[in-house]
Protein backbone atom coordinates (compact mmCIF):
# COMPACT_ATOMS: atom_id res chain seq x y z
CA UNK A 1 0.00 0.00 0.00
CA UNK A 2 1.12 3.24 -0.63
CA UNK A 3 2.96 5.07 2.21
CA UNK A 4 3.00 9.29 2.75
CA UNK A 5 6.12 10.52 2.56
CA UNK A 6 7.88 14.19 3.58
CA UNK A 7 10.12 15.24 1.11
CA UNK A 8 11.23 19.23 1.72
CA UNK A 9 11.54 19.82 -2.56
CA UNK A 10 8.14 18.79 -3.36
CA UNK A 11 6.51 18.80 -0.21
CA UNK A 12 4.10 16.07 0.86
CA UNK A 13 4.27 12.98 -1.86
CA UNK A 14 3.17 9.04 -2.46
CA UNK A 15 6.30 6.71 -2.19
CA UNK A 16 5.91 3.12 -3.83
CA UNK A 17 8.71 0.99 -3.72
CA UNK A 18 8.25 -1.09 -6.89
CA UNK A 19 10.13 -4.35 -7.36
CA UNK A 20 14.07 -5.08 -7.06
CA UNK A 21 13.94 -2.06 -4.43
CA UNK A 22 14.02 0.91 -6.71
CA UNK A 23 11.99 3.71 -4.64
CA UNK A 24 9.25 5.64 -6.74
CA UNK A 25 8.30 9.08 -4.91
CA UNK A 26 5.26 11.31 -6.85
CA UNK A 27 4.38 15.32 -5.50
CA UNK A 28 0.67 15.53 -5.06
CA UNK A 29 0.32 17.58 -8.27
CA UNK A 30 2.35 14.85 -10.52
CA UNK A 31 4.85 17.38 -11.66
CA UNK A 32 8.13 16.06 -10.06
CA UNK A 33 8.65 12.50 -9.82
CA UNK A 34 12.29 10.85 -8.06
CA UNK A 35 13.73 7.57 -8.57
CA UNK A 36 16.02 6.44 -6.11
CA UNK A 37 17.89 2.97 -7.49
CA UNK A 38 20.97 2.17 -6.41
CA UNK A 39 21.87 5.11 -4.70
CA UNK A 40 21.32 7.02 -7.95
CA UNK A 41 18.29 9.79 -7.55
CA UNK A 42 16.92 10.89 -10.58
CA UNK A 43 14.43 13.61 -10.22
CA UNK A 44 11.97 14.72 -13.09
CA UNK A 45 10.18 18.03 -12.71
CA UNK A 46 7.87 19.80 -15.11
CA UNK A 47 7.21 23.58 -14.36
CA UNK A 48 4.01 24.69 -15.20
CA UNK A 49 5.11 26.03 -18.67
CA UNK A 50 5.43 22.14 -20.05
CA UNK A 51 9.22 23.02 -19.28
CA UNK A 52 11.12 19.42 -17.76
CA UNK A 53 14.10 19.27 -15.90
CA UNK A 54 15.91 16.34 -14.96
CA UNK A 55 18.68 16.19 -12.02
CA UNK A 56 20.81 13.27 -11.22
CA UNK A 57 22.17 13.41 -7.48
CA UNK A 58 21.11 16.94 -7.33
CA UNK A 59 22.84 18.05 -10.40
CA UNK A 60 20.78 19.25 -13.63
CA UNK A 61 21.61 16.98 -16.13
CA UNK A 62 22.57 18.58 -19.86
CA UNK A 63 24.78 16.45 -21.13
CA UNK A 64 22.70 14.54 -23.81
CA UNK A 65 24.04 11.08 -23.30
CA UNK A 66 23.55 11.58 -19.02
CA UNK A 67 19.78 12.64 -20.09
CA UNK A 68 18.88 9.96 -22.77
CA UNK A 69 19.98 7.37 -19.72
CA UNK A 70 17.83 9.38 -17.10
CA UNK A 71 14.89 9.63 -19.13
CA UNK A 72 15.47 5.41 -19.93
CA UNK A 73 15.14 4.84 -16.04
CA UNK A 74 12.05 6.50 -15.74
CA UNK A 75 10.49 5.07 -18.15
CA UNK A 76 11.63 1.51 -17.42
CA UNK A 77 10.78 2.08 -13.47
CA UNK A 78 7.12 3.42 -14.74
CA UNK A 79 6.58 1.28 -17.42
CA UNK A 80 8.04 -1.73 -15.08
CA UNK A 81 5.44 -0.63 -12.42
CA UNK A 82 2.44 -0.49 -15.41
CA UNK A 83 3.81 -4.26 -16.45
CA UNK A 84 2.84 -5.66 -12.72
CA UNK A 85 0.02 -4.06 -12.39
CA UNK A 86 -3.31 -6.21 -12.55
CA UNK A 87 -6.53 -4.76 -14.61
CA UNK A 88 -9.89 -5.69 -14.61
CA UNK A 89 -11.65 -4.94 -17.22
CA UNK A 90 -9.11 -2.14 -18.58
CA UNK A 91 -9.21 -0.65 -15.05
CA UNK A 92 -6.09 -1.24 -12.59
CA UNK A 93 -6.97 -3.35 -9.74
CA UNK A 94 -7.49 -1.27 -6.61
CA UNK A 95 -7.63 -2.15 -2.62
CA UNK A 96 -11.62 -2.43 -2.51
CA UNK A 97 -11.04 -4.96 -5.20
CA UNK A 98 -8.67 -7.10 -3.28
CA UNK A 99 -11.26 -6.57 -0.31
CA UNK A 100 -13.92 -8.53 -2.83
CA UNK A 101 -11.39 -10.87 -4.34
CA UNK A 102 -10.19 -12.03 -0.79
CA UNK A 103 -13.75 -12.14 0.39
CA UNK A 104 -15.23 -14.40 -2.57
CA UNK A 105 -12.10 -16.68 -1.83
CA UNK A 106 -12.95 -17.13 1.24
CA UNK A 107 -16.57 -17.69 0.42
CA UNK A 108 -15.07 -20.36 -1.75
CA UNK A 109 -12.94 -22.18 0.53
CA UNK A 110 -15.64 -22.16 3.44
CA UNK A 111 -18.59 -24.19 0.61
CA UNK A 112 -15.85 -26.35 -0.32
CA UNK A 113 -14.77 -27.45 3.31
CA UNK A 114 -18.81 -27.23 4.29
CA UNK A 115 -19.11 -29.62 0.98
CA UNK A 116 -16.46 -31.87 2.39
CA UNK A 117 -17.95 -31.61 5.56
CA UNK A 118 -20.99 -32.88 4.25
CA UNK A 119 -19.60 -35.81 1.85
CA UNK A 120 -17.87 -37.28 5.23
CA UNK A 121 -20.90 -37.21 7.48
CA UNK A 122 -23.09 -38.88 5.24
CA UNK A 123 -20.62 -41.40 4.10
CA UNK A 124 -20.32 -41.83 7.78
CA UNK A 125 -24.65 -41.89 8.31
CA UNK A 126 -24.46 -44.40 5.31
CA UNK A 127 -22.06 -46.75 7.13
CA UNK A 128 -23.69 -46.76 10.86
CA UNK A 129 -27.55 -47.34 9.00
CA UNK A 130 -25.51 -49.80 6.81
CA UNK A 131 -24.40 -51.61 10.63
CA UNK A 132 -27.45 -50.77 12.26
CA UNK A 133 -29.44 -52.96 9.57
CA UNK A 134 -26.99 -55.75 9.60
CA UNK A 135 -27.58 -56.24 13.29
CA UNK A 136 -31.33 -56.03 13.15
CA UNK A 137 -31.24 -58.18 10.36
CA UNK A 138 -29.19 -60.89 12.92
CA UNK A 139 -31.97 -60.41 15.86
CA UNK A 140 -34.32 -63.26 14.11
CA UNK A 141 -31.18 -65.78 13.49
CA UNK A 142 -29.74 -64.71 16.72
CA UNK A 143 -33.11 -65.98 18.65
CA UNK A 144 -33.08 -69.11 17.07
CA UNK A 145 -29.95 -70.13 17.66
CA UNK A 146 -30.71 -69.85 21.02
CA UNK A 147 -34.31 -71.89 21.29
CA UNK A 148 -32.24 -74.12 19.51
CA UNK A 149 -29.68 -74.28 22.41
CA UNK A 150 -32.03 -74.23 25.12
CA UNK A 151 -33.63 -77.46 23.04
CA UNK A 152 -30.44 -79.32 23.32
CA UNK A 153 -29.80 -78.37 27.37
CA UNK A 154 -33.09 -80.21 27.31
CA UNK A 155 -32.46 -82.77 25.83
CA UNK A 156 -29.14 -83.37 27.21
CA UNK A 157 -31.00 -82.79 30.90
CA UNK A 158 -33.22 -85.46 30.17
CA UNK A 159 -30.91 -88.14 28.64
CA UNK A 160 -28.77 -87.23 31.84
CA UNK A 161 -31.98 -87.98 34.06
CA UNK A 162 -32.47 -91.21 32.27
CA UNK A 163 -29.24 -92.01 33.32
CA UNK A 164 -29.47 -91.56 36.45
CA UNK A 165 -32.57 -93.77 36.84
CA UNK A 166 -31.45 -96.29 34.66
CA UNK A 167 -28.16 -96.24 36.72
CA UNK A 168 -30.05 -96.51 39.83
CA UNK A 169 -31.97 -99.46 38.76
CA UNK A 170 -28.71 -101.62 37.87
CA UNK A 171 -27.70 -100.85 41.56
CA UNK A 172 -30.90 -102.37 42.92
CA UNK A 173 -30.53 -105.84 41.17
CA UNK A 174 -27.26 -106.25 42.02
CA UNK A 175 -26.64 -108.62 45.23
CA UNK A 176 -25.79 -106.62 48.76
CA UNK A 177 -22.45 -105.08 48.94
CA UNK A 178 -20.48 -107.35 51.16
CA UNK A 179 -21.51 -110.20 48.74
CA UNK A 180 -19.39 -108.81 45.86
CA UNK A 181 -16.18 -109.79 45.28
CA UNK A 182 -13.74 -107.58 46.76
CA UNK A 183 -10.39 -106.05 45.50
CA UNK A 184 -7.28 -105.85 47.03
CA UNK A 185 -6.81 -103.56 49.71
CA UNK A 186 -4.63 -100.33 50.54
CA UNK A 187 -2.19 -102.44 52.40
CA UNK A 188 -2.28 -104.88 49.80
CA UNK A 189 -1.74 -102.83 46.73
CA UNK A 190 1.53 -101.34 48.90
CA UNK A 191 -0.51 -98.25 49.64
CA UNK A 192 -1.80 -97.18 46.16
CA UNK A 193 -5.50 -97.13 45.36
CA UNK A 194 -5.87 -99.34 42.06
CA UNK A 195 -8.33 -97.91 39.67
CA UNK A 196 -10.26 -100.09 37.24
CA UNK A 197 -9.52 -98.04 33.72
Amino acid sequence: MPTQSNDDSFGRGVEVTTRGGVQVITSPDGRSTTITDRGRVTTVTTTPEGKVTVTVNGRPVVDPRALNDAITRVASTSQSGRDAMVKINGRPLQEDDLLVLGAVGGAVAASLAALMLYIVLHTMGRMFRRATTRRTDDAPRLQRIEQTVESIALEVERAAEAQRYSAMLLTERLPDPPARVAGPTRAEAGGRVLTPH
